[in-house]
């Protein structure tokens, strides 16, 4: 897991707007008009094999939740990411 968040860490570092389109992307989203996202529970649960997939398929991982609010005021990333 620790290789794989610096692997994600240093490529975001990387990522450009010159650069951008030739990375791969796995988006975890919930959006208010979807009605099958679940609570966060049901969402978090799957973010070990969210993290293996990216990593198997070497794309970055982003979480985009406006449902019923954003990821963010749940969960808050540790100084430095």
């Amino acid at each position: 897991m620790t290789d794989c968040f610096s692997w994600h860490a240093q490529q975001l570092r990387d990522l450009n707007e010159n650069n951008w389109n030739s990375t791969k992307y796995l988006v975890m989203k919930c959006h208010a008009h979807h009605h099958h996202c679940g609570g966060i529970s049901d969402r978090l649960q799957t973010l070990p094999f969210i993290v293996l997939s990216a990593r198997r398929s070497r794309r970055l991982i982003f979480i985009w939740w406006t449902r019923p609010c954003g990821l963010e005021e749940y969960l808050v990333p540790s100084e430095g990411g």
